[in-house]
């Protein structure tokens, strides 16, 4: 069985989009909607935003914007 992982957006949750992700054989993974414990810079900078903020010290997070 493939799976599909989805972040349960009200338009991914749908009973009509549910049974076609199913019928077409997928395992749904749930995700959370949006939740800021999961976003990518925590882990895993983009090389641009890693590359600009290397070996730089900030008194404040205001500074970063």
């Amino acid at each position: 069985m493939q799976r599909l992982q989805q972040d349960n957006s009200p338009s991914h949750n749908s009973h009509i989009v549910v049974a076609s992700v199913r019928k077409c054989g997928f395992e749904i993974l749930s995700h959370p909607l949006q939740s800021l414990d999961l976003t990518l810079c925590d882990y895993k900078p983009s090389g641009n935003l890693k590359n600009s903020t290397t070996a730089r010290h900030f008194a404040s997070n205001n500074q970063l914007i």
